[in-house]
């Protein structure tokens, strides 16, 4: 490629996507990460995630009585899927501390441009 070549571009942008070039001399690499393949139970992967965390306590270890949690989450223009994950975190969490006080907190929603 020669060193003034422009080189397309694309990346995800809401549901769709944005293009653009770049001159070929100021790309020094494109990252992607590798395809994965699905969970086939999604709320299982999760509540394995939360309950046999990569070097931490699970997370239902976590609470104490009378300690407060938030818990923040992304709006539409982003692809996490908080419906699978959000009901099991909020059981992990209250699963042996009864009095926790949890406050949910996300920015407007808005649909994705």
């Amino acid at each position: 490629m020669k060193d003034n070549a422009a080189r397309a571009l694309s990346i995800p942008y809401g549901d769709g996507e944005v293009r653009f070039t770049l001159p070929a001399r100021n790309l020094l690499a494109v990252a992607a990460p590798p395809p994965v393949a699905p969970a086939p139970d999604p709320e299982a992967a999760v509540l394995e995630a939360l309950r046999a965390p990569i070097d931490a306590p699970p997370l239902r270890a976590l609470p104490r009585p009378g300690q407060r949690a938030v818990v923040i989450i992304d709006d539409i223009t982003r692809p996490t899927p908080t419906h699978q994950i959000l009901p099991a975190m909020l059981g992990e969490l209250c699963a042996e501390v009864a009095d926790l006080d949890v406050t949910s907190s996300s920015p407007p929603a808005r649909t994705a441009p």
